[in-house]
């Protein structure tokens, strides 16, 4: 009996070694797992390498701040670096939202008219070219997640919306208005950040005064702590030779 006893108590403590260490043997499995998981999400960031000064201040502006602002000459790789920063950081943080926003003011006043379909196929045509450069770092995930994490956003219906974990890009924003301005400056929360780009003297604004200006003005004189803006010259553009010479003949002209 006594022996029996012992290799009952033996048979016991076996199993549980065996498992306890099934459970270490699991917990890391899981941590491989989550490195490899991490190794690969970090894989697919893409290094940014800055061509100008300018560009530097704005990526470390939209690092640095919940609201920043990229303004200035066309070509100058301010849609591309916002695009990239932001893509690179979705990849960086799972929980992360993306909302992509554009004013739907025609140019030059012209437009096609009504526009079929849902929301998001009624802004597509308008935030085109911020979805190419997300879709270009992000690949098959960019469709995955798109309408999941990855949405576009309605402007006129951005009032009460909370961006926690969202970040917003705004991009031709010397379109909006000051009172859009307002309405959307108050619409970051914990873990979101806003970030504009735009080129003021490419305003299709007709009647009406664009905010944005205003708003640079308004972070210079108050000095609002997690707000800058970073402004780019036709000496940053970086897209071609013959934009730089046609930049230059617009300044001239005063066109």
């Amino acid at each position: 009996m006594a022996r029996g006893n012992r290799s009952n108590r033996e048979v016991r403590s076996g199993q549980r070694q065996n498992s306890q260490k099934r459970r270490e043997m699991a917990i890391e499995d899981g941590r491989k797992f989550r490195e490899k998981f991490a190794e690969e999400r970090e894989a697919k960031v893409v290094h940014i390498n800055p061509k100008t000064e300018a560009q530097q201040d704005f990526l470390d502006c939209m690092r640095n701040n919940q609201v920043a602002l990229g303004i200035g000459s066309a070509g100058a790789g301010k849609s591309f670096l916002a695009g990239s920063y932001i893509a690179n950081e979705y990849l960086r943080n799972p929980g992360m939202n993306i909302l992509l926003a554009r004013p739907y003011v025609p140019m030059g006043g012209r437009t096609v008219g009504f526009l079929s379909g849902d929301q998001n196929q009624k802004l597509e045509a308008f935030v085109a070219a911020q979805t190419s450069i997300l879709r270009k770092h992000l690949g098959k995930k960019f469709d995955a997640d798109f309408g999941l994490t990855i949405n576009l956003q309605l402007l006129e219906a951005i009032r009460g919306l909370d961006l926690k974990n969202t970040w917003l890009w705004v991009d031709e924003c010397q379109l909006l208005t000051k009172e859009e301005f307002k309405c959307i400056l108050t619409r970051v929360s914990d873990g979101g950040k806003v970030i504009f780009t735009g080129d003021p003297v490419q305003s299709d604004l007709r009647n009406e005064e664009s905010g944005l200006d205003w708003v640079c003005d308004m972070i210079e004189k108050h000095n609002i702590q997690g707000c800058d803006f970073v402004e780019f010259t036709d000496n940053d553009c970086v897209r071609s030779g013959v934009v730089r010479e046609w930049l230059r003949v617009f300044e001239q002209e005063g066109v």
